[in-house]
């Protein structure tokens, strides 16, 4: 049983259009199981979903691998798999008795325009795209149908869009602060929005509350890829520490605009105490214009070597430094990576190859 996944076992994952999937790796409409306004009770749901208990009974029988979604992560021999997350939470959950845990956007309602995201994640992006797709939320009846299952939760993972911006999110973590001290509930968040009231509901269970932030540069970098500011998001991070002893974990998307600087990062959190680790294991493959596989193979081994080799890591993870070192150069796209830059460059109103002279060398 040591090879199965728990995820079937223990909880799934609810989208902003209502959505219910099985894991985060498997969040595309291809493995929709059904939609929140089909369900009246997600623990009934949870029991006796057809779909749910096929995946378990593959689980069981040993077809782990013929199974998707799952085939990603049983043949990604990388150790940072949501499979082995889940296993190292759930060593012995293979009976489907209760939700123990679950992941949930509530809306695509965000204040930034990130690089490499679009108008499915985020509502900031609308207005810049030719066919956007809606801002979506979770109506009234769904954000109730989970509070419902708040008792029984270990484990709750909150994403967006930008969580800090949807109320819905804080309206659901009192509640669970009323009624379920023990749950662990992990963000991932820009950090670029701290107001008091999301302090003071931090405050009400701080020991078990985990920040994921996303943070992929220092000063200008982090403006152009996240579009928001470095400094306010710093100050954010640094204020939740002092306030509620919460610290934020760096959670890096590692793509083209931030290869070239990702010591920097480290160097400049390697020494703040609101800092817990740095964590770079989520390599971007798309939009392809953002891939550090579109480098020539010289330029992507170079600055392989560089991070590797970097006298400042103290606080970057083991299972980080592994991902990088695995990693392997593609075939060179020079023309969608400027392509795709100077588009953000349009919004951003100045130039990121004036921060990284590597790739405007490669611009020529």
């Amino acid at each position: 049983m040591s090879d199965i996944c728990k995820a079937p076992f223990t909880g799934f994952v609810i989208g902003p259009r209502g959505e219910i999937n099985y894991c985060c790796n498997g969040i595309s409409e291809d493995y929709t199981i059904c939609s929140i306004d089909e369900v009246e009770n997600l623990q009934e749901f949870f029991s006796k979903s057809e779909k749910l208990n096929y995946v378990r009974e593959q689980m069981l029988a040993g077809n782990c691998a013929d199974i998707n979604p799952c085939a990603g992560c049983f043949s990604n021999k990388n150790k940072f798999t949501f499979k082995n997350i889940i296993n190292e939470k759930y060593p012995n959950e293979i009976k489907s008795t209760h939700i123990r845990f679950l992941e949930f956007t509530t809306s695509n309602l965000c204040n930034a325009t990130c690089a490499m995201c679009d108008s499915r994640y985020s509502s900031s992006w609308v207005k810049y795209e030719n066919a956007p797709s809606p801002v979506v939320k979770l109506s009234k009846t769904a954000i109730e149908k989970i509070v419902k299952i708040l008792p029984g939760l270990d484990w709750m993972m909150i994403k967006g869009g930008e969580p800090f911006v949807d109320k819905n999110n804080f309206y659901i973590l009192n509640k669970l602060f009323d009624i379920n001290k023990s749950c662990q509930v992990s963000f991932v968040s820009n950090m670029s929005i701290l107001e008091q009231e999301h302090i003071d509901t931090l405050k009400r269970n701080p020991s078990k509350v985990y920040i994921n932030a996303s943070v992929d540069g220092v000063g200008k970098v982090y403006d152009w890829i996240r579009s928001t500011k470095f400094e306010n998001t710093v100050q954010n991070m640094e204020r939740l520490y002092l306030d509620t002893g919460i610290k934020s974990s760096l959670a890096i998307t590692l793509s083209i605009f931030n290869y070239f600087n990702l010591t920097d990062i480290f160097d400049y959190f390697s020494n703040k105490p609101y800092i817990t680790w740095i964590n770079c294991v989520n390599v971007l493959e798309g939009p392809i214009g953002c891939s550090i596989k579109c480098l020539p193979e010289k330029l992507f081994e170079e600055q392989k070597h560089k991070i590797l080799t970097h006298s400042q890591l103290n606080k970057v993870t083991d299972l980080s430094l592994k991902k990088i070192k695995s990693l392997t150069s593609g075939k060179e796209n020079k023309t969608s990576v400027f392509e795709h830059i100077h588009k953000i460059n349009h919004m951003r109103g100045f130039d990121i190859c004036d921060y990284v002279p590597e790739l405007k060398a490669w611009r020529g």
